[in-house]
C-alpha cells in the first residue's frame, strides 16, 4: 500500500511526501526482488524530482535502481531503471553515463529483447548526446514496434 502511495505522490511531483515512505520501504528486508526494484526506481526518481543531493548520491541511487532491477530478470523494470538513470545522467550533464546506459540497452535488444522500451531507452540517450539520426531511428523502431501491439 506504501509503494502506491509512493507512486501516486510522485506522478503528482510531491517527492518531498514520497521520499519518507520510500527510505521506510527500502528500509524492509521482507521485500520482494521486484518491489525492491521498484522502490529503488523511485528513490531514483524522487531524487531527480528533489533536485537536492549531491551529484553522487543521485548517480548511486539510478545505479542501485538498475541493480535491483536487474535482480527481478524482468527486461521491462531493468529497462525503466536505466531510463530513469538517463535521466539523471542528463540533468547531470553526465554524456558517459548516457552512453553506457544506451549501451546497455543496445545489450538488452541484442539478446533478443526487441522492445519498444529499449528503442525509447536508446533514443532518449542519442538524442541528449547529439546523435539526432540515431535516436530518429530508435524512435522510428519503437513506433514501429507499439504499431504491433
Amino acid at each position: 500500500m506504501q509503494l502506491l502511495l509512493a507512486k501516486a505522490l510522485l506522478e503528482r511531483s510531491e517527492a518531498a511526501k514520497a521520499m519518507p515512505l520510500l527510505e521506510t520501504l527500502s528500509q524492509r528486508a521482507s521485500l520482494s526482488p521486484r518491489e525492491l526494484a521498484d522502490t529503488t526506481r523511485l528513490v531514483s526518481n524522487a531524487e531527480f524530482l528533489l533536485a537536492k543531493s549531491p551529484k553522487n548520491l543521485r548517480v548511486a541511487a539510478a545505479k542501485r535502481a538498475v541493480e535491483a532491477a536487474e535482480n527481478t530478470g524482468e527486461t521491462e523494470l531493468v529497462l525503466k531503471a536505466l531510463l530513469e538513470f538517463a535521466r539523471t545522467c542528463k540533468n547531470l550533464g553526465d554524456e558517459i553515463g548516457m552512453r553506457q546506459i544506451r549501451h546497455r540497452a543496445a545489450e538488452i535488444i541484442d539478446s533478443g529483447e526487441h522492445t519498444a522500451s529499449a528503442y525509447l531507452t536508446i533514443a532518449y540517450c542519442d538524442y541528449y548526446t547529439y546523435e539526432t539520426r540515431s535516436a530518429r531511428d530508435a524512435l522510428e523502431k519503437a513506433a514501429r514496434l507499439n504499431e504491433r501491439d
